[in-house]
């Protein structure tokens, strides 16, 4: 990766959303630029959230059982649009 990545792509790297080799690459990248790292940082505490956070981590206890929680996270997965299709 030759120039710096884009916060869209600094946030599918944070949050494990980045395919395998794009993963690699932006990972490689920051390493070697202060300037992203300083940017990955910035991200990292700006998308600070108990929610990502469980993600993250890959919880098992994630969700927590809070039926609530739990129809609003489904309800927002049943509406997520695939690229391309807008």
């Amino acid at each position: 990766m030759s120039e710096c990545p884009g916060r869209a792509a600094l946030e599918r790297y944070l949050t494990g959303a980045a395919e395998p080799a794009e993963g690699e690459a932006i990972g490689t990248h920051v390493e070697a630029c202060p300037r992203c790292l300083e940017r990955l940082a910035w991200l990292d505490s700006m998308l600070d959230d108990p929610l990502l956070d469980g993600v993250r981590r890959k919880d098992p206890s994630f969700p927590p059982e809070d039926p609530y929680l739990t129809r609003l996270i489904e309800t927002i997965a049943s509406r997520r649009i695939a690229p391309g299709d807008y």
